[in-house]
């Protein structure tokens, strides 16, 4: 008997989840507005509490989540819709956090 070959449900999780993401990449970089708000809205809380646990700081966190998805827009002319939006994000995140820290005279305080 010929058995169906094996799936892995998490691969084909992992697959979907990042097909979903080109397709916003993509329609971003076109400027919808409603995809940008859907990446705002689902990683908008996962940087800033991430931030708020480097930082301590409710403003420095929110300043920094502002300014990720800020870039986000500015740039989405460059975004490359077959890298990990989430990486990207979180990238961007760190870059800004480490930026506040030197204009703020913070060093090595925000990594």
């Amino acid at each position: 008997m010929n058995e169906p070959p094996m799936v892995n449900k998490e691969s084909d999780a992992g697959n979907a989840n990042s097909r979903a993401d080109r397709d916003l990449i993509l329609k971003i970089r076109n400027g919808d507005t409603a995809a940008f708000e859907q990446v705002y809205l689902r990683w908008h809380k996962p940087v800033y509490m991430l931030m708020l646990k480097i930082t301590r700081s409710q403003q420095d966190a929110e300043d920094i989540a502002q300014d990720v998805f800020a870039h986000l827009w500015n740039t989405r002319d460059k975004i490359d819709p077959e890298k990990n939006l989430k990486a990207l994000i979180f990238i961007i995140a760190r870059r800004s956090a480490v930026n506040l820290s030197r204009r703020a005279g913070i060093h090595g305080e925000y990594i």
